[in-house]
């Protein structure tokens, strides 16, 4: 059992059996395994999920040696549900190393991405319209960005480019910088260490803050040499500038506050600081004042203010520890979930923030059968399982470079990131999840098998409440890359004779066909397809488009192209949902 730590009392939550209202199911969507087609590795670098729901994907090729290959780095753009847009290549000198390993969206539909010691720009169809030096990148309102670049030993530069590519400003600074964000108004903080702690100086933290107009407001860093003639901004700094910090991070969050995140070299202790939007801190949270035994690893910051973290506990590892605090600095919660025995912790990658409520943690952990990715699923009340969403083992042992991501839509769709084991070699999976289970019921009996040897399938999942609006059609078992066009009645009764069909169509009434832009579907080589409805417009035959009612009971079914042996039709199985 997880040990849950409340601020007043302590409760707990089931590991590995999460209780129903804390844990929905997830089912997937789609998925993509990605391959280098030689005896190179394939293995996932960045996935990201832009504002219209479509996804980017990053994967990379290397020799399987982990030596530096002619190899290539891969970035594509995916619709919401999984069909491909575009799909771009870059050579990977780097190996391991290498491939695109951020990507971030830009508010003009494009992206910046991270490609070794450059920051690339393409715009929504995929063309690399400019590229800068850098490190790290953080979008800004006007369509250009921020980077960092190394300068060299403990120096380093934050410089703004426009949407063209034409810099703005740029302003040296001592240290090296480990992370970069920006408030809405495009005001950006960097923070980073000074990697001299051994020398037992003060000051070891770098923390700048730039306006957009290029203003430097404060910085603080190693022997204070850096610190800006100008106005300062982080307020106390010798409250919190007196670690020999040598990790960290700093997060913005809506309300353009600064969250700092502070360790010693040594990962004995660390302190959480808040600053508000001008720089005064507003409060302080040290380890040695918390019941928790994680050192935190990831974090995240909800725009009102609550922060979460997570990490490794444990003298070898064996637990994932994880906290909520509230904008106060008040930990509202906090626990340590052990893992299965023999099993550690081998990475924490990041937290990432469910729109709807919530959060994910994911990462890779080691257990006596090898590598396995885990997500760790946290509601606001600290309910939290690692069974809940189906990762896929790695097939051997985790190495270093074997990068998991995960990336969260508005509607609460999740897109992991994760390498897997084909052929010998390691591929790239990439899999879409929606949360809620499997919703209405089955009717009219059976579909007919295909070319396969399978019927095909359909299912509906997310929920069946109208005003969430958040219901996806999924169907699996059909031929690789065959037609699919999916539709909707308002009863249903069973029809057997088809013309060119060799299937049993269900859906009658007022029938519908999802044919508007998106909505025609090609099954992927798994011969799996979805959609996601949009219940204030459904298809209708009479109407052109309605809204699903309250109380309303509407069927679902697809119809696909297939060659059972000669060309012909079939239809899957259908199922009926009573909105509510």
């Amino acid at each position: 059992m997880p040990t849950l730590r409340f601020a007043q009392a302590a409760a707990s939550v089931a590991l590995l059996v999460p209780s129903a209202a804390a844990t929905p199911q997830a089912d997937i969507a789609w998925q993509r395994t990605f391959e280098s087609g030689t005896t190179d590795h394939a293995f996932p670098t960045a996935a990201a999920v832009l504002p219209g729901g479509d996804v980017v994907l990053a994967w990379a090729t290397a020799a399987a040696s982990g030596q530096p290959s002619q190899a290539e780095a891969w970035l594509a753009r995916f619709d919401r549900e999984g069909a491909e847009l575009w799909r771009r290549m870059a050579p990977n000198p780097y190996g391991h190393s290498g491939g695109y390993r951020d990507v971030v969206p830009c508010p003009d539909g494009g992206t910046f991405s991270l490609l070794w010691q450059t920051v690339q720009k393409h715009d929504a169809a995929g063309t690399l319209e400019w590229s800068r030096p850098a490190g790290h990148v953080v979008a800004l309102p006007d369509g250009g960005c921020a980077v960092t670049d190394s300068a060299g030993v403990l120096t380093s530069s934050v410089t703004r480019y426009d949407p063209s590519g034409a810099q703005v400003w740029s302003h040296p600074l001592m240290g090296e910088t480990r992370t970069l964000e920006a408030d809405s108004l495009g005001n950006v903080v960097a923070f980073g260490y000074n990697d001299l702690f051994h020398s037992n100086q003060p000051l070891p933290v770098l923390a700048a803050r730039i306006s957009f107009a290029g203003d430097l407001a404060s910085t603080s860093c190693y022997l204070a040499s850096c610190i800006h003639d100008g106005p300062r901004w982080f307020e106390d700094e010798h409250v919190w500038n007196h670690l020999f910090a040598v990790g960290g991070s700093a997060l913005v969050d809506a309300r353009a506050h600064v969250t700092m995140f502070l360790g010693d070299a040594f990962g004995a202790s660390w302190e959480v600081h808040s600053f508000d939007r001008i720089g005064g801190r507003t409060w302080s949270l040290l380890s040695q004042n918390v019941a928790w035994s994680a050192y935190p690893e990831a974090a995240a910051v909800e725009p009102t203010g609550h922060v979460w973290m997570a990490g490794r506990s444990g003298p070898n590892f064996e637990e994932i520890g994880a906290a909520r605090v509230d904008p106060l600095g008040n930990v509202e919660w906090s626990f340590v979930m052990p893992l299965p025995a023999g099993s550690m912790v081998q990475r924490v990658y990041s937290v990432e923030l469910d729109p709807r409520g919530g959060a994910y943690v994911h990462g890779v952990l080691q257990s006596p059968q090898g590598g396995q990715p885990f997500v760790l699923a946290l509601d606001t009340a600290g309910g939290a399982s690692l069974s809940e969403l189906p990762t896929t083992s790695l097939g051997g042992n985790f190495n270093g470079w074997q990068r998991t991501s995960l990336a969260v839509d508005q509607d609460g769709r999740v897109v992991h990131a994760q390498p897997v084991a084909t052929g010998g070699g390691i591929g790239a999976r990439f899999t879409s999840w929606v949360r809620g289970g499997q919703q209405g019921a089955a009717v009219c009996g059976a579909a007919v098998v295909n070319s396969t040897g399978q019927p095909g399938s359909l299912v509906a999942l997310g929920t069946d409440v109208v005003t969430e609006n958040r219901l996806t059609l999924v169907v699996a078992d059909l031929p690789g890359t065959s037609l699919t066009l999916f539709l909707t009645g308002t009863a249903h009764q069973a029809v057997t004779s088809v013309p060119n069909s060799q299937g049993t169509l269900c859906v009658s009434g007022d029938i519908g066909r999802f044919l508007r832009p998106g909505e025609l579907r090609f099954a992927d080589d798994a011969g799996r397809a979805s959609v996601q409805l949009d219940l204030v417009s459904l298809p209708s035959s009479s109407l052109g488009a309605v809204a699903a009612q309250v109380g309303e009971t509407r069927v679902f079914q697809a119809w696909y192209r297939d060659a059972n042996p000669t060309p012909t039709s079939n239809f899957t199985s259908s199922v009926a949902v009573t909105f509510r």
